[in-house]
């Protein structure tokens, strides 16, 4: 048996959509997994990549589960992991590889949306940490320089502003410093699976559960299981145990929807569609739209935070660049006044 080794994820999400696609269109012209990542390994443009597919190829053809072969090599998330093995369980692997595609597709559109939101801001003070520096190393001095030989005295204000410069420098550096520290901590906590407490991602969870759910329900797995197994795949403590009172209720004879009721995954308005789905006899089928929204919903609640967020990003930098001008024009508005 393969040991597992520590989890070093070395796909990206657009990387992970693509390999989902990839090997669903395979199974799906009834290639076999094994051959699947042999062909795949034959393609791979990285060393590594075609290593790890080779791996893959040969531990399936020795009989393990695709979903344990996967796990072993620790290359991949939890939640394909987990949706992988509800397909071995639910004989549905060509249509989860499909909702991962979506799915992973989603994702890295949302990393795009934050990585666009955070690049020109943290662009913009690059390069007013470097006017500033240059201002503190180069022009400041001058002028320093010019009012002390003609003996003249700044009013507070401009003399203040001009010494500011200096100090700005040193804020400058550790704000820019503490944003780049910022991003490489919010990238290593997501490759570590540590963001799932934050709102973002227990929406993201939510939408997770959904797509689970819908899947399972397709499939035709028992609701119970297939309460527990969504729950497991949210990556919160909290959806775990909802999600498993809700398996609970269901024992003691209720609906999916009144199980549903009390975790707080779903809105009022996604239960009503449930209730109706359940009279009506679509529950699937309704579950798949109610995922479909969710996911939406998601995506829209996110670029609605990236909007705001930049137009404040930008306001605190065009407040930088003006007291910098400031501290400038100031003193040499001073120097003409006295002459």
């Amino acid at each position: 048996m393969a040991q597992k080794k520590s989890r070093a994820l070395i796909f990206s999400p657009a990387e992970l959509s693509a390999l989902c696609l990839q090997l669903g269109d395979l199974l799906h012209a009834g290639i076999s997994p094994e051959e699947s990542f042999s062909i795949l390994a034959e393609d791979a443009q990285r060393e590594q990549e075609r290593a790890l597919f080779t791996a893959l190829s040969e531990a399936l053809a020795a009989g393990q589960p695709l979903s344990k072969a996967l796990s072993d090599q620790g290359a991949f998330p939890d939640y394909m992991l987990g949706m992988l093995g509800i397909a071995e369980c639910t004989g549905t692997m060509e249509e989860v590889c499909t909702a991962l595609a979506a799915h992973f597709d989603r994702e890295d559109k949302l990393e795009e949306s934050i990585r666009s939101a955070v690049a020109f801001p943290l662009l913009m003070g690059a390069v007013m940490a470097a006017l500033l520096i240059v201002m503190a190393v180069v022009v400041l001095p001058v002028f320093d320089g010019v009012f002390a030989s003609m003996g003249l005295t700044l009013s507070p204000i401009a003399s203040g502003l001009m010494h500011a410069g200096k100090w700005l420098v040193a804020v400058a550096a550790v704000v820019l410093v503490a944003g780049l520290g910022a991003c490489a901590a919010v990238a290593a906590a997501r490759k570590r699976g540590k963001l799932q407490g934050t709102r973002l991602f227990r929406e993201n969870g939510t939408v997770r559960f959904a797509s689970a759910m819908a899947l399972m329900l397709h499939s035709g797995l028992e609701l119970e299981e297939a309460l527990r197994r969504a729950g497991s795949l949210t990556g919160t403590p909290a959806a775990v145990q909802s999600a498993d009172a809700a398996a609970e209720k269901l024992a003691l004879g209720a609906t999916l929807s009144d199980a549903l009721v009390d975790t707080g995954l779903f809105s009022g308005f996604h239960l009503r569609m449930l209730r109706v789905g359940e009279r009506a006899g679509c529950i699937e089928r309704t579950m798949d739209e109610v995922a479909a929204r969710m996911a939406g919903a998601a995506e829209t609640k996110v670029d609605e935070r990236i909007s705001r967020i930049e137009p404040a990003v930008i306001m605190a930098l065009v407040a930088a660049a003006g007291l910098i001008l400031l501290s400038i024009m100031l003193p040499l508005l001073g120097v003409l006044a006295t002459v």
